[in-house]
């Protein structure tokens, strides 16, 4: 049984102090830094709002989400909030990267389907209407708040993986060789152009 569906990290850059909001909170960050609350159902509260992920299932019966929230053994506070919602549970785990000067909070989600059966939904990412998506960031007045990671590529059994341009016949290869050598890929403003071999 393949429990383990998916991954997904955002870094979420503060502008200044977290925004306050009804409800339980609990806090992330470190110390001689300025704290970020988190909401009860794993958003990180900012002053430009809230941003947070959900799970939408596809198809099925409808189920009512239980979320349970609590801290996480670890060196640094780690806020984890599970909802279960039937077989699915997504796990927000949100936390400060101690990187430079005052670190970059981070909201991990992870979705694991506990039953033996193929479950289809989506992970949705919700904040404010006000940001505006420029590549793989959110922005906010011009500079990037949230950072998505790079989609993740289709791989396929054998040939090219990425969206490298082909480029038949340009290859003139100076030694006697297979006719396919003058095939290549190109992959311009920094492509990586990956090969899975059969």
């Amino acid at each position: 049984m393949k429990q383990h569906i998916m991954t997904a990290v955002l870094l979420v850059v503060s502008l200044s102090g977290a925004a306050m909001a009804d409800g339980p909170q609990m806090l992330i960050g470190a110390p001689d830094t300025r704290p970020t609350l988190v909401d009860a159902s794993g958003g990180l509260q900012q002053a430009w709002g809230t941003v947070s992920v959900s799970l939408v299932i596809e198809g099925g019966p409808s189920h009512t989400a239980r979320t349970h929230q609590f801290y996480a053994g670890s060196a640094s506070p780690t806020v984890v909030t599970e909802t279960v919602a039937g077989p699915l549970t997504l796990a927000a785990c949100a936390y400060r990267a101690p990187i430079w000067p005052e670190g970059v909070d981070v909201l991990e989600a992870i979705v694991r389907n506990n039953s033996a059966d193929p479950r289809t939904a989506r992970l949705v990412l919700r904040a404010p209407k006000e940001l505006t998506f420029q590549g793989t960031s959110l922005r906010h007045g011009g500079r990037a708040v949230v950072a998505l990671p790079p989609a993740q590529p289709i791989l396929k059994n054998s040939g090219c993986l990425t969206d490298a341009r082909a480029l038949p016949r340009w290859g003139k290869p100076a030694a006697p060789c297979d006719p396919g050598f003058q095939h290549i890929r190109a992959g311009m403003g920094g492509i990586p152009i990956t090969y899975r071999f059969a």
